[in-house]
């Protein structure tokens, strides 16, 4: 299983923070937002990371470089994350996809029960979800169950429709990263700036897609300032938590 890290936007509703630095290198607490998802990697025993760099790409390499912890680090490089999305920063790695992975999104700082939870789920293909509606926020996806598995997800599904927000880990098996790369390259020249959505859209509909909830373990999901500002209040209480379910 090897985990993949979407980090080359720009950031701009966290401008001027990120006027020098990609958001995944904003600091939160004593580490920065990459590394404290590598963190949660290295503690559920992944090995195998690949980080997807855009935006000010040669200041990961650098701080992060090629291991971390022990973890062998590969860079896939979106050299237009100005004017594309994160389905095309997915297509960057279609070359390090040979395998189950774990998507995971650069802009998120997990509990790293979470990302063990989801190595160790029997669940093969899963999207991490919270159920908790005190965390539901306007500008965050949200999915939609029928027949006791996820079919769609989107930003507009009303509360009482969706199961839970998806805030940005993703769990493939070996054979629905196949199929989920066939539906983003059928889609990333289309679709320059779309969002990882438009491929996982048609797999949700294809493959058992269960909800994995960790409704109970703390996160931070950093989009703008008051998102960040929120996230180095409660950094700490996100790091210890350690609640087993």
């Amino acid at each position: 299983m090897k985990g993949l890290i979407l980090a080359a936007g720009i950031g701009n509703r966290l401008y001027p923070v990120t006027k020098k630095i990609p958001k995944c290198l904003i600091k939160v607490g004593k580490k920065r937002i990459l590394e404290h998802i590598l963190d949660g990697f290295d503690y559920a025993g992944i090995k195998e990371v690949i980080i997807i760099v855009g935006f000010n790409k040669e200041k990961v390499k650098e701080k992060i470089g090629t291991s971390y912890r022990g973890l062998n680090i590969c860079y896939g490089v979106n050299d237009f994350f100005k004017s594309t999305n994160n389905l095309y920063s997915l297509w960057c790695a279609k070359e390090f996809i040979d395998g189950p992975f774990i998507q995971c999104h650069g802009d998120i700082i997990p509990n790293r029960e979470i990302i063990k939870k989801v190595l160790d789920s029997p669940l093969e293909d899963a999207v991490v979800i919270d159920s908790n509606p005190k965390n539901m926020v306007e500008d965050a996806n949200r999915v939609k169950m029928q027949n006791g598995k996820i079919i769609d997800i989107n930003k507009i599904l009303l509360l009482n429709e969706s199961a839970g927000r998806a805030f940005g880990i993703y769990k493939f098996s070996k054979q629905s990263a196949i199929d989920y790369y066939k539906h983003i390259e059928q889609n990333v020249y289309k679709h320059l700036n779309a969002g990882f959505e438009i491929g996982l859209r048609p797999l949700l509909k294809e493959k058992n897609f269960q909800p994995l909830d960790i409704n109970g373990y703390p996160f931070a999901e950093i989009d703008t300032i008051s998102d960040l500002k929120e996230a180095r209040k409660k950094i700490k209480s996100i790091l210890e938590y350690d609640k087993k379910f």
